[in-house]
C-alpha cells in the first residue's frame, strides 16, 4: 500500500496542468482536423495525428505535406510535446515525490476512513444473525455462486431471466456475512440485553499552560465517545 498510495494520490494536484493539456491536445487536433481536408472522419484525422502530438512523430516525407500542414506540425511538436506535455510529466513528479512523503500519513487517513465506514455500516446491519464460521462458509458459497454466473454470463450460456437477481443476492450476502461477529463491541444485536458501555479514547496534545501537567483529566464528552 505504501507504494500504491504515492501512484493514486499523485492525480490530485494535476487538476490545472491537466485540464491545459487536454485543452491544447483538442485544440491542435481541431486545427489539423481543418487543415488535412482529405481526412474526413475523426477517427482517421485522430490516428493520423495521435502520434505527432504524444511521440513527436513527424511524417517521413515531407513533400506530401502543404506549406500550412507542416508549419502546424512543427508547432504542435514544439508547443505541445516539448512545453505543455513536459510540463505536466513534471508536474505528476513533482506531486508524487510530495506524495511519497506524506505516505505513511496518507495511509494512516486511507486506514481511519476504511474504520469509520465499517463502524457505520455497522450501525445499521445486524452483526448477530450467526456465527463467524457459518458467516465465511456462506460467504464462500455467495462467492462461489457469483464467480459461476459470470462465467456462464461469458460464456454466453443460457442463463435464466432471473439470474441478475440472484447476482445480486450474491453480493447481499457477502456484505451481510462480513459483518457477522456477535462479540464485537460494534455488533448490532437484535435483542434488548444490556450491554456496558464501551468508550474510545482520543490523546490530544497538550497546549498552552497544560504543556507541563503530566495528567490532564477532562470529561467524557471531551475525549470519549460511545460505541454502543
Amino acid at each position: 500500500m505504501n507504494a500504491i498510495l504515492p501512484i493514486v494520490y499523485s492525480i490530485r494536484g494535476t487538476g490545472p496542468s491537466m485540464i491545459v493539456t487536454v485543452v491544447a491536445f483538442c485544440a491542435f487536433m481541431h486545427m489539423f482536423s481543418i487543415v488535412q481536408t482529405a481526412s474526413r472522419s475523426f477517427a482517421e484525422v485522430f490516428f493520423r495525428n495521435f502520434t505527432i502530438l504524444i511521440t513527436s512523430g513527424l511524417p517521413v516525407d515531407p513533400n506530401d505535406l502543404t506549406s500550412v500542414q507542416l508549419a502546424l506540425m512543427f508547432a504542435a511538436v514544439t508547443i505541445f510535446s516539448v512545453f505543455i506535455l513536459n510540463m505536466f510529466i513534471t508536474v505528476i513528479g513533482e506531486q508524487f515525490i510530495l506524495e511519497s512523503q506524506n505516505v505513511h500519513r496518507s495511509v494512516t487517513m486511507l486506514r481511519s476512513m476504511h474504520c469509520e465506514v465499517h463502524l457505520l455500516r455497522a450501525k445499521l446491519l445486524p452483526c448477530a444473525l450467526m456465527t463467524q464460521t457459518i458467516a465465511a462458509i456462506l460467504c464462500i458459497f455467495a462467492m462461489l455462486s457469483a464467480l459461476l454466473l459470470q462465467y456462464c454470463f461469458f460464456s454466453h450460456v443460457q442463463t435464466p431471466v432471473w439470474a441478475a437477481a440472484l447476482m445480486v443476492l450474491c453480493h447481499v450476502v457477502m456484505l451481510i456475512a462480513t459483518f457477522q461477529d456477535p462479540d464485537a463491541p460494534w455488533a448490532r444485536t437484535l435483542d434488548s440485553r444490556p450491554v456496558a458501555p464501551r468508550h474510545l479514547w482520543f490523546a490530544c496534545p497538550a497546549k498552552g499552560s497544560d504543556q507541563n501537567q503530566f495528567w490532564r483529566t477532562a470529561s467524557d464528552e471531551d475525549v470519549s465517545r460511545q460505541l454502543t
